[in-house]
């Protein structure tokens, strides 16, 4: 990845990779995952826009996996407490 932006980036790929028009694109040093459209392809080269969303509902991605998570835990809970509360 070269150029990187808030709104784009240019992507360094073989030639023979598929890239579909759109797709997330994960940035782990900003710990940040990007809705990117391709803009244009050249020799190896694809420069890609990010999708513009409002500051108020990006998340950074450390914590949308921790909210993932917590909510994964918390079906489980309600599951467990469902069993017990019918075996009771």
């Amino acid at each position: 990845m070269r150029n990187l932006s808030s709104d784009g980036a240019l992507l360094l790929l073989s030639e023979m990779i598929a890239l579909p028009a759109a797709f997330d694109l994960e940035v782990p040093h900003r710990q940040r995952s990007y809705t990117a459209h391709v803009r244009w392809r050249a020799r190896g080269r694809v420069g890609v826009a990010f999708e513009t969303q409002p500051e108020a509902e990006i998340v950074p991605l450390d914590m949308a996996r921790r909210l993932k998570n917590c909510e994964q835990d918390n079906a489980r809970l309600k599951t467990r407490i469902r069993q017990l509360t019918e075996a009771g």
